[in-house]
């Protein structure tokens, strides 16, 4: 009997590594990764964590095609992103916790993964949200001296990409930073034309916000249209709005972009309509060719361009290859 005894426990004690496997929780990994791991940065980052463990068989997707492979046999997927109302791309962080055991490891990367919205779950978002106001004036803004001869164009295109999300208040935003910045530093109000989504200043996204247009300076639709015309009016012989050879023209454009990979015509952004099916039709989107187009027959002394959206280096590549401005 003694010996019967001694077997089973012996068997029991075989077998403790194979009943521990994958006894840590995804509720223990999510503690380990809030409490311990991002512990300083849960202020200000959003999190997710893949709803099942992922094997040592199956790579990490990223949006952008790249990998992570899973260094354990049974892994918990952290998603950290760390600038949470920035655009893509920008620093985050993949936390991968061994589900045995709770080790963990850490690797840095620069899109979400490509399952993202079917495979992991919000666990942490930020405790502050930016507001939702659209591109506004400040109340009280710090006024440089105005200079006539400083013009600007700025305008955010889509609202919506699915895989992203709603990020439109992440472009007013931008929208809102640079039109201040701009008139700080002596660009008159009047000079500066604002092209944003669908034009209006009081849409639902921000819940009523400055309702009846108080300070939004929304000049118009970010649509094709619009863009081109605004460009057109600074051309020679169109009276008060020509730009002559003492006039500087500032471009900003802040949006979701693609490329087109048949072509070397890489987008500058997808402009598109304001609702619909068709914010992903080709034909409303401008290109890189499309923005070259428009501005070549504008004869000021100087041009600057800032694109904050993903793929508008095609820009400055067509440029290069001949399409400089004359």
């Amino acid at each position: 009997m003694t010996k019967l005894r001694f077997l089973g426990l012996f068997a029991v004690i075989l077998l403790l590594p194979f009943f521990s496997l994958g006894q840590f929780t995804r509720q223990q990994a999510k503690d380990l990764v809030l409490k311990q791991i991002l512990a300083s940065d849960t202020g200000h980052i959003k999190v997710y964590s893949s709803l099942d463990t992922i094997p040592d068989t199956s790579n990490i997707i990223l949006s952008n095609g790249q990998t992570i492979t899973p260094p354990y046999q049974s892994n918990w997927v952290f998603f950290s992103d760390d600038y949470p109302f920035a655009t893509w791309f920008h620093p985050c962080r993949y936390v991968l916790v061994n589900s045995s055991n709770g080790d963990y490891t850490i690797d840095p990367a620069g899109i979400y993964p490509f399952d993202f919205q079917n495979a992991y779950g919000l666990i942490l978002a930020p405790a502050i949200l930016p507001p939702y106001v659209p591109p506004c004036q400040d109340i009280d803004p710090t006024y440089a001296t105005p200079n006539p001869h400083l013009h600007a164009v700025l305008i955010a295109g889509a609202t919506y990409i699915p895989i992203s999300g709603n990020q439109q208040t992440n472009f007013d935003g931008d929208l809102s930073l640079i039109y201040n910045t701009l008139i700080e530093r002596g660009y008159p109000p009047s000079n500066i034309t604002v092209l944003d989504y669908n034009g209006d200043c009081n849409r639902i996204e921000w819940n009523g916000a400055l309702a009846g247009g108080t300070n939004c300076v929304i000049t118009g639709p970010a649509y094709r249209s619009w863009i081109d015309n605004v460009f057109s009016s600074f051309y020679p012989n169109n009276g008060s709005t020509t730009l002559y050879p003492d006039d500087q023209l500032f471009v900003y454009v802040t949006d979701h972009g693609t490329a087109v990979s048949t072509t070397n015509n890489g987008l500058i952004s997808a402009m598109c309509i304001p609702s619909g099916p068709n914010y992903l039709d080709p034909t409303d989107y401008y290109t890189s060719n499309d923005m070259i187009n428009a501005v070549r027959p504008i004869q000021c002394a100087q041009m600057i361009f800032l694109f904050q959206c993903c793929q508008a280096g095609t820009f400055q590549t067509l440029l290069n290859d001949g399409s400089a401005l004359t």
